[in-house]
């Protein structure tokens, strides 16, 4: 089924072939999450699943990145007993390795991290892309 004219939020690659159907249009090769679900560096790169950037130490029971401009990441981080300031240094020093010098970084520690209305967890929430191209 065609989508026209609705913006879905959605990333995905478009296919050369064509469809088995024998319609001309435009097809999808895949869909590979919500634009939202992105952080948008300066330089343009839309990195998700950055999960691993958390694995790296047991003092962080969750963690939530939130970008709301192209060069501020803010996380939320839900620490483990024992999480101290070296921990947070680490993690900002894998995040900086990661995604670059032009991003500042802030560390909030909260008690927990909010599921969205479906009960589900978001690790990336990011209005980047959709304030950036809104109206184009």
């Amino acid at each position: 089924m065609p989508v026209i004219r609705y913006d879905l939020g959605d990333v995905g690659e478009l296919s050369t072939r064509e469809c088995g159907c024998g319609r001309e249009s435009p097809t999808v090769r895949s869909i590979d999450g919500r634009i939202e679900s992105y952080v948008i560096t300066a330089d343009g790169r839309q990195l998700g699943q950055l999960d691993f950037l958390f694995k790296t130490t047991t003092q962080i029971k969750e963690a939530q990145l939130i970008q709301e401009s192209i060069d501020n990441l803010y996380v939320k981080v839900v620490p483990a007993p024992g999480y101290s300031k070296k921990d947070e240094d680490q993690l900002v020093a894998d995040i900086r390795r990661y995604l670059g010098d032009k991003i500042a970084i802030r560390v909030i520690r909260v008690g927990e991290i909010p599921r969205e209305t479906n009960g589900k967890f978001r690790q990336i929430v990011s209005t980047v892309f959709r304030d950036r191209y809104a109206g184009s």
